[in-house]
């Protein structure tokens, strides 16, 4: 090197046994992290992800500024938890099928996972199933036979709730299909089985890009706390864009 100090900095990054001398090094066991979030999403409403860490005595508590990342191809979406340990996404302008979630914070072992984006969307096929009184007495099970497969299935059903306003002309709707032998399109909350239905049509019509269908409600969020959720025990880092302190 010649003693000069330029070239002696550069050979001693070089031979470092601990690599380049500013990157970042585990100081002792991580900690671990605690993440609760939906597995199943629907493009119309928000997605949160609440993660934790335990205090004293094994209380879990709110962490804050952990990095969130969601990816799904070439689209990735960033953000940070706030002070109540919530970080918030927009995923209307995802498409259906599986994202990468992240979260991380340095000290903490991070957690990977894969959830999916699952509805809303339309299907069309013929009725063969009609079920009333499925699950629950509220309940009717409609089975189509479709014109187009999901996930290489060409039969599968969803289920009307008697709850909603519209049930009846609904269950008329799909009556007249079943006898007639017409394909009708029902616009669903989940492509999975068992999945709500939310409207119907007959005949072609364009396709339609969600969020912006107009016989799409928006539907408001339940509380955080009703939500089904998943609770993941962490076994790694990473970063979004942060809401303030939100409801728990």
């Amino acid at each position: 090197t010649g003693y000069y100090r330029r070239y002696n900095k550069w050979a001693i990054f070089a031979l470092n046994l601990m690599g380049d001398p500013e990157m970042p090094l585990w100081l002792g066991p991580p900690r671990t992290l605690f993440a609760n979030f939906d597995r199943e999403l629907d493009r119309r409403k928000a997605f949160y992800v609440k993660v934790e860490r335990t205090a004293f005595f094994g209380i879990r508590v709110p962490l804050a500024n952990a990095n969130v990342t969601l990816r799904q191809g070439n689209s990735l979406l960033v953000a940070k938890t706030n002070g109540m340990g919530y970080a918030q996404f927009d995923v209307g302008s995802l498409s259906l099928g599986d994202l990468d979630l992240t979260i991380s914070k340095v000290g903490y072992r991070p957690i990977t996972e894969t959830i999916a984006i699952v509805g809303p969307l339309w299907v069309r096929g013929k009725v063969r199933v009609i079920h009333h009184q499925y699950r629950r007495p509220e309940q009717t099970y409609v089975q189509l036979e479709l014109d187009e497969s999901i996930v290489g299935d060409t039969l599968r059903g969803w289920v009307a709730d008697r709850n909603r306003p519209d049930y009846r002309i609904l269950l008329d709707a799909v009556t007249d299909a079943y006898i007639s032998g017409e394909d009708i399109h029902l616009l669903v909350t989940n492509r999975n089985e068992e999945g709500g239905i939310e409207a119907f049509r007959f005949g072609d019509f364009p396709h339609v890009v969600f969020p912006h269908d107009t016989l799409v409600e928006d539907v408001a969020r339940p509380p955080l706390d009703t939500l089904e959720k998943s609770v993941v025990k962490a076994p790694m880092d990473v970063s979004p864009k942060v809401p303030e302190a939100m409801e728990s």
